[in-house]
């Protein structure tokens, strides 16, 4: 996107090899991200409303500011054109899909990231979560939750007050700790190359979900943007929730809670 705004067209080729290290396997010492996602297919366009302001507000610290200030419909153009997930990422995704029986219109994800994120943004407490998925719950009697978390001891506090929830038994969650799941001495690079595709393909079924609670994250970041929108979307940020009622307002960065320049990618 920074290079977009600078240039005003997209990059082609990227060079993405030093992505992924983190996810690299033992064996492997090429590039993976074409693991992950398909190539990019050099056909995409972005269109402005307005042809006099052609910049796009997005970088690194739109991860911790409100969904709802995302321009969805400019960033849609770069998340199908570098992040569109492999085939073999989308059979992952049918395969969950068919274990759990996921039928999208009456599932509300629950994704709650914590151990090493307290570094980064204020973490809900694990009963702030239990009572939006009541509220959530009290307005759509029908709906039944799917859980996603790197956190054990969440889980086992969501599964308390709601004992039918399906946990994805794909990924791997761990106990309260101070350090990231995929930084935790208990698993390599080659545990973290499976949990990662495994991960990006649960992260498209929550982006389906009729109701997405979430927490800020990278993760709730790329379920919304999957996603392409925010209805529905309650989005835990810096101690309070954040309704989808509140799409497409603007209002809060033009009071100062929230600097648009947070939303720019040569920021960081």
């Amino acid at each position: 996107v920074g290079y977009y705004n600078m240039h005003k067209y997209m990059a082609y080729p990227v060079d993405t090899s030093q992505c992924f290290t983190l996810y690299k396997p033992s064996n492997l010492t090429d590039d993976i991200t074409r693991h992950y996602f398909l190539p990019p297919t050099n056909n995409k366009t972005v269109t402005f409303p307005d042809t006099s302001n052609q910049y796009i507000h997005f970088g690194w610290g739109v991860v911790h500011t409100p969904y709802h200030l995302l321009e969805f419909d400019l960033i849609k153009p770069f998340v199908e054109e570098y992040f569109t997930p492999t085939i073999e990422i989308q059979d992952i995704k049918r395969n969950i899909e068919k274990k759990y029986s996921i039928d999208y219109n009456s599932k509300c994800c629950v994704y709650y990231r914590g151990n090493d994120k307290f570094d980064e943004t204020k973490l809900a407490s694990y009963e702030n979560f239990v009572t939006k998925m009541k509220q959530v719950q009290l307005a759509h009697p029908n709906i039944s939750f799917v859980l996603q978390s790197d956190e054990t001891d969440f889980l086992e506090a969501a599964l308390k007050s709601f004992p039918q929830a399906t946990v994805f038994e794909e990924n791997t969650h761990m106990r309260s700790m101070k350090f990231g799941i995929h930084t935790t001495p208990q698993l390599n690079r080659d545990d973290n190359y499976r949990i990662m595709k495994n991960y990006l393909a649960i992260v498209n079924i929550m982006s389906n979900c009729r109701i997405v609670i979430t927490c800020s994250s990278m993760g709730g970041l790329w379920t919304t943007l999957y996603r392409g929108n925010i209805h529905n979307v309650h989005q835990f940020l810096e101690g309070e929730w954040i309704g989808f009622e509140y799409a497409h307002s603007y209002h809060a960065v033009y009071e100062g809670k929230y600097d648009k320049d947070e939303f720019a990618v040569n920021k960081h």
